[in-house]
Order: C-alpha cells, then structure tokens, then sequence
C-alpha cells in the first residue's frame, strides 16, 4: 500500500518520501512535502494539516507509515510525535525501523490512542508531550 504509493500532484511521476495515512479516514498523503502544500488564508498548510481541516476539523492522528510514527495535529498550529502502538517480540517500538525486527500491534498502546481519539483528548496530549520534549515547540507543525 505504501510502498507504491505515489504523490498526486507530480502525476505519479515520483515516490513519496514520507507517506503518511490519516487514522481517521484511511486516506494516504504526503507529509512534510512542498508538493502537496496548498495556501489558505495566506498561510501555507502541508497536506495532512490541510486534510485535517477537511476530514474532522481542529485535531488529527495520523500515522508515519516509513517512521512508525503517529503524528498528533490541532489547530493552533502545535503537534507532537508518539509511538505508533507496534512492537517487537520484547515489547519495544521500533521508530524508524531502526532494528528491522517484525512488529506486531499492541493492543494496551491501541487502545490508548483510541481512548486519545474518542475523548478529544488530542490538544491535551499533544501539550503533555510539550513538557516532555521542548523540541515539539521548534517544529512549523503546519507544514506537516
């Protein structure tokens, strides 16, 4: 699904580098691309800040597919990266596939994204991981 996944707006000419799947919808985007970057009142939004708007409005989840990463948008410009909820046989993430062993769903780590997700606890996740990580606070979450 990813691996052949090309970017819609070079005409399938070219492979995207980060792509990346809205968890709420399915839909699979470019992340972090200046080809899918579209203007809105004159501020320049990448495609998954620009699908969020579309699909469900002032937060997302959406899940870097070639980082084993879920990205955590809202509003307000701010977002934060987590663990997607796989892991290996000792019960480990393995952001970037770094280690290359197989993963396997963690149903604990699933069910608090979707806990996150269902009690719009998005906004307050994301400021959890501003206090954790002063880097978030660096990142132009709107390019995303």
């Amino acid at each position: 699904m990813c691996a052949n996944y090309r970017c819609p707006s070079l005409n399938g000419n070219d492979h995207v580098t980060q792509p990346t799947m809205c968890l709420v919808c399915g839909k699979i985007l470019c992340s972090q691309s200046y080809c899918c970057q579209r203007t809105v009142n004159d501020e320049k939004l990448g495609a998954c800040s620009y699908h969020m708007k579309e699909c469900v409005g002032k937060s997302g989840m959406f899940l870097r597919m070639r980082d084993c990463q879920i990205i955590m948008l809202t509003s307000r410009k701010r977002g934060a990266y987590k663990a997607a909820p796989y892991v290996d046989s000792y019960g480990e993430t393995d952001n970037g596939f770094r280690r290359g062993n197989p993963l396997f769903l963690h149903s604990e780590m699933y069910k608090r994204f979707k806990r996150i997700w269902l009690h719009q606890e998005v906004a307050e996740e994301i400021i959890n991981q501003y206090d954790i990580n002063h880097r978030n606070i660096n990142f132009e979450w709107n390019h995303f």
